[in-house]
């Protein structure tokens, strides 16, 4: 049975915001402590190291991860997960092997000592968070966000205070950030094997066809998410081409904080409304317009609000999380926060797409994105340094959007109550960033954190009674 209610989306997004409220915590904690601890240059080696590792990561493990969220119901239905689990150990193990191998080779042919090390470090924490996944997913699909959330908060956690002891009490330079990730992770993973030794059964009896299915299916998640990845991650690569290490590092910091805010929202909102659309667009893909909808109109009227607030106050954010050689880059934080706003409303799009088999449209859309990035780089990055790389981004992630919403099969503005729910949101929010403005202009407050605490908690509430208010005068009237 689908379990849909709107009681249980509210308690599984308490769950998930729970467990994430200590990711969010400790991210905010650690990005001033560790900006003034370490320098860009340090940040920029370790980002090099840790986003050409991402990249190796999709390439190799994305198509087991995507299969599992694609045919995990499908199976458990057929009461076939056992052939499941079995494939997926033989992809795991064949892309361990060849990380390994790529992995030794850059290790042996890089003349820099500094990447050596986090290269040797990054193959062991990207394995055993790939490994982790497996279950975080199958957590996920299964709605059993209590145990999700506890791992993830102990993960988190943990992490941090190893990082702290490291950093602080054994002086290690950047690859703290990697060495006690490695601590945890293998700690964790150790129990979850122990505990689901004797409820996970591998068979290999599968056939040709389903072989072929999942690999088909694979293939062309990873050709999305690497296009997704490079999309945000390639920048660095021109910023250091065309700029240098030290912005490298300056500008991953401040991309970080963009997503820890917003970012760190959206995941729990997806984390919450992924399980229940997943098994709605197995049972029935036509039936799943109107709950899509649903879910738009609910992440517009929570999202946007937090997105203005977050944009209107990036500078002082900016100030009080990051190191004063950090603080260069807070510029670029209301465009990291409209992209990630942006790729929200898009996931929508794509899941629908995904269901549908759709996946050419899907992966032609990314490479338009990407290509059209990475030519503005090539262009802006030379002459206005790193801070264009941002925008950059952002004119892809607004492409995107554009390309999926066009071609899906609904469209969420034809209903007319839409359309005057999104005016009213955007009536309240312009009003609300007129009297910002003509206060920060007549009063001369600018940079005073307690008042705009306080602006922002009185906008918060006067955002979230008009919304209130027009919501039960609209049922009402329906």
């Amino acid at each position: 049975m689908v379990k849909s209610g709107k009681n249980k989306l509210y308690k599984d997004f308490a769950w998930y915001f729970s467990g994430n409220i200590a990711t969010i915590i400790i991210a905010i904690i650690k990005s001033p402590i560790f900006t003034r601890h370490y320098t860009p240059e340090e940040y920029g080696n370790y980002t090099i190291v840790t986003v050409t590792f991402s990249i190796l990561s999709i390439i190799l493990f994305t198509s087991a991860s995507s299969c599992i969220w694609r045919f995990y119901n499908q199976y458990k239905i057929k009461n076939r997960l056992d052939l499941l689990y079995g494939m997926l150990l033989l992809f795991y193990g064949a892309s361990i092997i060849v990380l390994a191998t790529i992995s030794g080779l850059w290790h042996i042919f890089s003349v820099n000592e500094t990447y050596q090390y986090l290269i040797f470090l990054s193959f062991i924490q990207f394995v055993s968070n790939e490994i982790i996944l497996v279950f975080m997913i199958i957590f996920k699909l299964e709605r059993k966000a209590g145990i999700y959330t506890i791992l993830n908060s102990a993960r988190t956690i943990l992490t941090f205070l190893v990082l702290l002891f490291l950093a602080f009490v054994c002086d290690m330079s950047i690859e703290s950030l990697i060495v006690s990730a490695i601590f945890i992770n293998l700690a964790v993973l150790l129990i979850l094997l122990v505990v689901a030794r004797k409820k996970i059964i591998f068979s290999f009896g599968f056939n040709k066809h389903e072989i072929s299915e999942m690999f088909s299916f694979g293939l062309m998640s990873i050709l999305f998410k690497l296009g997704f990845t490079l999309l945000v991650s390639s920048d660095r690569y021109f910023i250091k081409f065309f700029d240098n290490i030290n912005n490298v590092g300056v500008y991953n910091q401040v991309y970080n904080l963009g997503q820890i805010s917003l970012d760190s929202l959206i995941i729990v909102f997806f984390s919450s409304v992924s399980p229940i659309l997943n098994e709605h667009l197995t049972i029935s893909i036509a039936r799943c317009n109107k709950l899509i909808r649903k879910y738009i109109k609910i992440y517009i009227q929570y999202f946007t609000p937090v997105l203005v607030y977050l944009v209107l106050y990036s500078e002082t954010i900016a100030k009080i999380l990051l190191g004063p050689e950090f603080q260069t880059g807070s510029s670029i934080l209301p465009y990291i926060f409209i992209s990630s706003y942006l790729y929200g409303i898009t996931n929508f799009y794509e899941l629908k797409l995904k269901f549908e088999n759709r996946l050419n449209l899907l992966l032609w859309g990314i490479i338009a994105s990407l290509v059209v990035n990475c030519v503005l780089n090539i262009i802006f990055i030379p002459t206005f340094g790193y801070k264009a790389a941002a925008f950059t981004t952002l004119i892809g992630f607004a492409l995107l959007f554009m390309l999926y919403q066009t071609r899906n099969s609904f469209n969420y503005l034809k209903q007319k109550r839409n359309s005057y729910h999104l005016l009213f949101i955007a009536f309240v929010l312009l009003i609300q960033v007129i009297i910002h403005f003509s206060l920060k202009s007549f009063i001369r407050c600018e940079q005073n954190i307690f008042y705009e605490v306080i602006e922002g908690i009185i906008f918060s509430i006067v955002f979230l009674y008009s919304i209130y208010r027009f919501n039960k005068k609209h049922i009402a009237a329906a």
